[in-house]
């Protein structure tokens, strides 16, 4: 799970066997402190809420490319 502020995150994988909209360069918002199932209560996933197809996921971190704060 996911601890701190909302952020900006791209797809860095193929996730199309989850959902046909996810793939690499898929956008989205890293979302503090939810869970989509049970994986997501490992601190290694993060839920995700895609701008392309509103889906939310817990989505591996390496999976992932964080936007820092500016």
């Amino acid at each position: 799970m996911y601890y701190g502020k909302k952020k900006r995150c791209t797809l860095i994988v193929d996730l199309t066997r989850y959902h046909e909209h996810l793939t690499p360069g898929a956008k989205g918002f890293l979302i503090p402190e939810l869970t989509m199932s049970n994986w997501g209560n490992e601190d290694r996933f993060g839920a995700v809420k895609f701008d392309c197809c509103g889906a939310t996921l817990d989505i591996l971190f390496k999976s992932l490319s964080v936007e820092e704060d500016r």
